[in-house]
């Protein structure tokens, strides 16, 4: 696994994805679960790759801070690969990333429209990814997307993928099939959760932060940038995160259906992004690099390492 860390005043992290396009490269690209869509820079779009200006449509991008995100050119990359995985044809959409403030050797960002032909087994404290395609890492766990059972194959072993001492979340259902979760704060009401492995920090709304007995503080001294350029205020919290696993199954629920993160920093904000989709919260990388998780991207299943 390669992992990107950023040297900006608010330092975040990443996972870095190698892909080949057209015959070149690699080139790095961000992997980015909170996103529907592929952006690649225009400088790798038309001086890398050598495509026309012309080429594509405009379109309308989604951004955190809402539907008034900026445009860019809806273009297709040629012949795409991620190591032995050939995707072919990839839709980007050509942005400019300045704002995001990565540097500048890393070529894009990719979304669900890359993502969701896959599987991937996320090791952070072994630093290990391990990539397979849509619907292997149910059949290896012997579950079906459905949530039922089935043996596992012969195969499973062979592939070195070992399940033991995971929890299969609780799903939730947003648009454009992020992954989502269900998550409780403070041990209170449940709520809708992204999995977003672009943002570096875990987020909360207001009305969350309300819920769960929380007064954010410090108002105002950070504030979150989208890929638009668009800005908002947000505040900070110390809380209890707990994220509800699905009982029954083999990969059934933790010791009272849920694993927790206690005293995490959050940030306290809300996202207009977030209301579109009718989310609560950000589940960032500041959870997610402390244990091992299996996203199933297309079946918008996850399964998470369990604490003690």
């Amino acid at each position: 696994m390669r992992r990107l860390a950023t040297t900006a005043r608010e330092p975040r992290e990443y996972v870095i994805l190698p892909l080949e396009v057209a015959g070149k490269g690699p080139f790095d690209f961000l992997l980015d679960t909170g996103s529907s869509t592929t952006l690649v820079s225009p400088h790798f779009a038309y001086n890398t790759i050598g495509l026309s200006t012309n080429e594509g449509r405009m379109t309308q991008g989604l951004g955190g801070m809402g539907p008034e995100g900026k445009q860019g050119r809806e273009l297709l990359l040629p012949d795409v690969r991620l190591g032995e995985f050939r995707f072919g044809p990839m839709q980007a959409v050509v942005l400019d990333l300045q704002y995001t403030g990565l540097p500048v050797s890393v070529a894009g960002i990719v979304g669900l429209s890359f993502l969701s032909a896959f599987d991937m087994d996320f090791d952070f404290p072994a630093s290990s990814l391990t990539i397979m395609l849509s619907g292997a890492a149910l059949a290896a766990a012997g579950i079906w997307a459905a949530g039922g059972t089935i043996p596992p194959p012969p195969s499973a072993a062979s592939q070195g993928l070992d399940f033991e001492g995971l929890a299969m979340l609780a799903p939730a259902t947003v648009p454009f099939n992020l992954p989502a979760v269900q998550i409780s704060v403070n041990g209170r009401h449940l709520e809708t959760a992204i999995l977003d492995m672009g943002s570096g920090l875990s987020l909360i709304t207001k009305a969350v932060a309300s819920r769960a007995g929380i007064t954010p503080t410090n108002i105002g001294v950070a504030s979150m940038v989208d890929v638009g350029g668009g800005t908002t205020q947000m505040g900070g919290a110390i809380a209890d995160l707990f994220l509800i696993t699905k009982q029954g199954g083999p990969a059934g629920g933790a010791s009272g259906g849920r694993i927790p993160f206690t005293s995490l920093p959050m940030i306290v904000g809300d996202l207009p992004a977030l209301a579109v989709m009718g989310a609560g919260a950000v589940v960032g990388m500041d959870v997610l690099k402390r244990t091992r998780c299996v996203v199933c991207f297309k079946d918008n299943r996850v399964l998470l390492q369990k604490r003690a």
